[in-house]
């Protein structure tokens, strides 16, 4: 057990002590205390996936949203923990979120193929330049060629991920999963340079040029490995090529740690004679977003959230120029200092990163709210469901009002528009988007990979990556099995200038030192560029040729924005018969 503000305090009841051992088992703990809660303890919200299926092993039932509340192990016994009455143990609950939509049923979907989900589909429509993800890793391992081809062929049989293509012109269009195929692996046969800047610049170019290798969606694999060998013996670089719409980035940081950990225990002379197959939890997720997809409540929550949304803000993204990035990481201090005020308020690290960032963003736009679109996972609650690699991304737009006062009280605002959504949580983006009129300016994601790895000693390190969205601007950040270490990166589409992206990266990164000093962010410092407002409130005409779309608003939008101002004026007329903005 961390060293925490509490003292420690055992468990009474049979329930909190039922809890207790969970948590234990999952985080890895001597003891666990009534007063602790799961953040605090070093929980995130992978580590949530297997309190809940170790809880349903033992016929307990806890709600996903108070358990990402933050109540304390003593709270969550007596007010939440209940027993499974209506499931088995290891069954599956019919909503990847573990919450229900009450007026649909998932219908789950048999075999390895499934319908493409929204999110697969529109990554694989925004074109070749985006959504191709090549990350190289440091292997601190001698490499030899026959023992890893062995390893990623055995790999490759074992996740049907890995084996996953896209039959678009099917109705609907399916993913598909191929039987049996070899995976595409290249010896890269010029070895590195032995001279660090070299070696990275090297890396770099490989890794810009295989992102400008396309692949083909009908035909598997989706995803390339190159080797890298060294001027030394003792170790190599392996690089990873592959499309976004099969992996997110915390499965691929779940598969080279299983390929290196395999590859490990080969040299050394104990290979695994059988690989169970892997959980397949794809055709899982996609039914649950196909149901929340048809749940008439699900739609009317994210209808009344995107007019919210709409009517509080209408700030543009930075942008008008060519794509940029720019990458930092926080030092140990400030790291340290967000584990201990998330802490404080009984939180996540990513809802006080995410706090921050939207107090920043609101300090310098004229709007009274902000809406920033969170990239959430869904992955479904399954016996070894960390195990399981594919897409189980979402974003979701959470709007923060200027009534917040605070870190503390964006922090409050955020949790509670999150608990809000969570039963809507696999509601597709793509169709959130239409309703919003678009991309929220700025999007937001956290990921943790430490539960993603789980040897104690890896033998990999992390040696840079390539990726691109369409996303406006993108703010990430990454936490490693290293706590002490986040990096941090800004993405921007379309930068008004070579170093947009370096100043808002700086502003952020600043606002969250500040934060850690103060108990208030400095406002004034900063900051992320002040948002500009959208040019043109004009509807797309039926004829002619339109150039650039940006500013352009949907006929729905603006008839929405009708209702708030003039609800009861007429909209449509014919004859003596006519229709009022609201009746329409």
């Amino acid at each position: 057990r961390p060293a925490l503000s509490q003292r420690y305090v055992a468990p009474r009841t049979p329930t909190e002590q039922a809890l207790a051992q969970v948590w234990q088992e999952v985080l890895n703990l001597d003891r666990v205390g009534v007063n602790d809660n799961f953040y605090e303890l070093g929980g995130d919200s992978i580590l949530t996936l297997r309190v809940l299926s170790a809880l349903e092993d033992r016929l307990l039932d806890l709600p996903l949203a108070d358990l990402l509340a933050g109540k304390t192990l003593a709270e969550l016994a007596a007010d939440s923990l209940r027993p499974l009455d209506s499931r088995q143990p290891g069954s599956a609950p019919p909503q990847a979120s573990g919450q229900p939509l009450s007026d649909v049923t998932e219908q789950a979907f048999p075999g390895p193929d499934y319908p493409a989900t929204p999110l697969q589909l529109g990554m694989l429509a925004a074109g070749e330049e985006f959504y191709h993800d090549v990350s190289t890793y440091h292997v601190r391992l001698p490499l030899q060629a026959i023992d890893l081809l062995a390893v990623l062929y055995s790999v490759t049989r074992r996740h049907p991920t890995l084996r996953t293509w896209f039959d678009v012109g099917a109705l609907p269009p399916m993913a598909r999963v191929a039987p049996d195929i070899p995976p595409d692996v290249t010896m890269v046969g010029e070895p590195l340079p032995a001279e660090p800047h070299l070696r990275d610049n090297a890396l770099a170019q490989f890794r810009a040029g295989e992102s400008r290798a396309s692949f083909d969606h009908g035909r598997a694999p989706l995803i390339r490995f190159f080797a890298h060998s060294c001027p030394g013996a003792g170790d190599f670089y392996l690089t990873l090529s592959f499309h976004h719409a099969i992996l997110d980035g915390w499965s691929s940081v779940r598969l080279i740690d299983e390929i290196t950990s395999r590859y490990s225990a080969r040299l050394a002379g104990n290979p695994v004679s059988a690989i169970a197959p892997a959980p397949h939890l794809m055709p899982r997720y996609a039914a649950a977003v196909r149901a929340a997809e048809q749940s008439p409540r699900a739609l009317t929550f994210w209808q009344e959230s995107a007019r919210r949304a709409r009517k509080a803000s209408h700030a543009a993204a930075p942008g008008g120029g060519a794509f940029a990035t720019a990458s930092g990481h926080l030092d140990a201090q400030t790291v340290r200092g967000l584990e201990q005020e998330a802490a404080r308020l009984r939180c996540g690290v990513r809802i006080l990163l995410l706090a921050i960032l939207s107090k920043t963003i609101l300090a310098t736009s004229p709007d009274d709210a902000v809406t920033v679109g969170v990239i959430t996972h869904g992955r479904p609650v399954a016996a070894d469901s960390d195990h399981a690699l594919g897409l189980f991304l979402n974003t979701i737009p959470i709007t923060v009002d200027s009534g917040a006062d605070g870190v503390a009280e964006f922090v409050a605002a955020i949790q509670r528009e999150e608990t809000r959504s969570r039963e809507f949580g696999d509601y597709p983006y793509a169709r959130i988007r239409k309703l919003l009129g678009g991309d929220p300016p700025y999007s937001f994601n956290y990921t943790s990979f430490g539960a993603a790895i789980e040897r104690e000693d890896p033998a990999f390190d992390s040696a840079g990556f390539h990726e691109r969205t369409d996303l406006p601007v993108l703010v990430s950040v990454a936490h490693g099995r290293d706590t002490s270490v986040m990096r941090v990166r800004v993405a921007i589409s379309s930068a008004a200038s070579p170093d947009q992206a370096e100043q808002l990266l700086a502003g952020y990164k600043a606002t969250l030192a500040g934060a850690v000093r103060s108990p208030e962010p400095p406002g004034g410092s900063g900051t992320l560029a002040p948002a500009e407002p959208a040019a043109g409130r004009e509807v797309l005409g039926l004829a002619g040729v339109v150039g650039d779309v940006s500013g352009l608003v949907p006929v729905h939008v603006l008839v929405e924005e009708q209702v708030d101002a003039c609800p009861d004026a007429v909209a449509v007329r014919c004859g003596d018969e006519w229709v009022s903005y609201a009746g329409l």
